[in-house]
């Protein structure tokens, strides 16, 4: 999982991220059809997160930029994308180790935690309104997703690994 705020931030929002302006097209069809036939768990796990982690990035950069515009539009973006990761690892037709059978509902709670904030973030009116948004600790979901990365054979780094 690749989200994490600088502490400059971690006061403000949480960590997810969330939207807050005109709902952009979401990335779901997409997403779901890009993970629809991999049968591998490794594949499987990328195409469902990556998305996400992609959206969040472009999302933390244009929070940095404070360029509102491109803020809400990207959370709007992050919410569709955390949403189809919530729901991909949730309704899988993967056969996932057994090993991993335990952390991915706490990934997937986390993307699904971050698709609220987001909501908020893509409706937002100021750059600090954006940035006073509050996003759930993923402290959890990061040492989960490290775990799965681990049993599935990817490397623990998201920006190498997506």
């Amino acid at each position: 999982m690749s989200r994490a705020l600088p502490a400059t931030l971690l006061l403000a929002p949480s960590l997810t991220l969330a939207g807050c302006a005109p709902q952009v097209g979401s990335a779901e069809p997409e997403a779901k059809a890009a993970a629809a036939d991999i049968e591998d768990p490794a594949e499987y796990y990328l195409a469902a997160i990556c998305p996400a982690n992609d959206a969040n990035d472009a999302n933390w950069a244009a929070l940095q930029e404070g360029d509102l515009e491109e803020v809400t539009r990207t959370a709007a973006d992050a919410r569709a994308a955390s949403e189809d990761a919530a729901d991909l690892l949730r309704d899988s037709p993967v056969v996932w180790p057994a090993d991993v059978i335990d952390d991915l509902p706490i990934v997937a709670d986390s993307f699904a935690g971050d698709v609220e904030p987001y909501d908020e973030m893509s409706r937002a009116s100021s750059i600090e309104e954006a940035a006073a948004v509050q996003f759930p600790d993923i402290t959890e979901a990061i040492e989960a997703s490290k775990r799965v990365r681990g049993v599935l054979g990817l490397p623990e780094d998201t920006a190498k690994g997506c």
